[in-house]
């Protein structure tokens, strides 16, 4: 499941993969909250004819959606396919995921009409399924890329959806362990706005190895076990919505326990609308791409990362005019042809804040060693570090510099 409906298209990231905008007929009307009887007709030319709505907390479809096999007329082709071991592990792995609020899809038969429903599956509750149309219940006979979006528009309507107060609000009840499992209202559901958080805003990390069941995100989930969140699985990574109040009281708790276990997590400003969730989630994943250049473990707060940001938009062109005509090329050639180590003082330098004994450490060097470095830029090169407008240049250009690099790299 995606939430490429919260992406911005202009922060496109070339840290990673680069994705195609989802396209599906039901986006535009889910963004804009259009009304039911409109959504309805939408499904209907999607799906064909009839489009059912169904309340999957009735007995037959929970039952349904872990393929009994005494009940699954298909169970043969099931069998060819998969494991009966392979099955379960898939199957613990999903509804495990489930339940830690990252929305799960689902397509599985519909016993007594000999049709497939496709849903999700949501804190090991199903939260909303589609009827699709009279084509059997073989998977093969689906089109699974439609399933899909089509399911994941309905489970992050129902993460995301809007309703008139905080008891009825779905995200609220989803947050807190009180989801109702019964057939949502999908006039509210379709509304993608969140007024009743003011002060929300969005995780985002990829856990490593993901995604093998080996990877970091059970590390993930322990760490924000303490906070109100709900998680979906987005691309190549995870993006988790959090209450940044809650966020703000845990973060040094949540920066060192992420930096022993040596993990990223970008974060984006609050807001409580959709733009301020899309925008949110763009700026989570700045943080992200920035601190992991950076080498930096934590929670990387989009506010600490907004030079690199501004940086980032400079044309490449002209970020490598800037770079051959400034103090960086100076020192650079000094280095080269004196075997000096001034750039890296200068980086230990910046990194540490202008402690002199901090960037030795850093150095490994004595700090008698970094006293003469700091004169020896002074002097031969007019590269002033006791100047606060040399240190602001500095730091811009080595961030371009560090950006051009990945950039040639990737």
């Amino acid at each position: 499941m995606c939430l490429d409906f919260i992406q911005n298209q202009r922060y496109e990231l070339d840290f990673y993969p680069r994705r195609k905008r989802m396209e599906h007929p039901l986006l535009d009307l889910l963004l804009n909250g259009a009304a039911f009887s409109e959504i309805i007709d939408k499904a209907e030319q999607v799906l064909g004819n009839p489009v059912a709505f169904i309340d999957t907390a009735q007995n037959e479809t929970t039952l349904s959606a872990h393929y009994p096999r005494e009940d699954m007329e298909d169970k043969a082709y099931r069998r060819q396919q998969i494991s009966d071991e392979e099955y379960q592990k898939n199957t613990d792995y999903v509804t495990s995921l489930s339940r830690t609020g990252i929305p799960q899809v689902l397509v599985w038969p519909h016993i007594r009409r000999k049709r497939l429903i496709c849903g999700c599956l949501v804190q090991g509750r199903h939260v909303g399924g589609i009827r699709l149309p009279d084509i059997g219940n073989r998977l093969e006979d689906l089109d699974m890329d439609l399933v899909q979006k089509t399911a994941a528009m309905i489970g992050m309507a129902y993460v995301l959806h809007t309703s008139r107060s905080e008891d009825e609000n779905c995200l609220w009840n989803l947050l807190n362990d009180r989801l109702d499992a019964s057939l949502v209202d999908l006039h509210t559901l379709f509304a993608a706005s969140i007024p009743t958080w003011d002060s929300l805003c969005v995780l985002w990390f990829i856990p490593e190895y993901y995604p093998d069941y080996t990877s970091n995100l059970p590390l993930y989930q322990q760490a924000f076990a303490k906070l109100s969140t709900c998680m979906t699985n987005c691309g190549s990574g995870f993006a988790l919505l959090a209450d940044a109040d809650a966020l703000h009281q845990a973060q040094s708790e949540l920066t060192h326990w992420f930096q022993e276990h040596r993990l990223t997590a970008g974060v984006g400003s609050s807001g409580n609308t959709l733009a301020a969730l899309r925008r949110s989630y763009d700026q989570a994943r700045h943080s992200l791409k920035f601190a992991i250049q950076a080498g930096n473990y934590g929670l990387a707060q989009f506010s600490d990362y907004q030079l690199n940001y501004l940086m980032s938009l400079i044309p490449a062109d002209q970020a490598a005019a800037l770079l051959n005509a400034g103090p960086l090329s100076m020192i650079e050639t000094c280095d080269q042809q004196n075997g000096t180590e001034l750039l890296k003082t200068v980086r230990a330098y910046l990194r540490c804040g202008g402690n002199m004994k901090a960037a030795a450490d850093l150095l490994c060097v004595h700090k008698n060693t970094v006293f003469y470095r700091i004169g020896k830029l002074r002097e031969e090169l007019g590269v002033d570090l006791a100047k606060a407008d040399t240190l602001s240049l500095l730091n811009c250009l080595l961030i371009l510099k560090d950006q051009q690099e990945i950039a040639d790299r990737y």
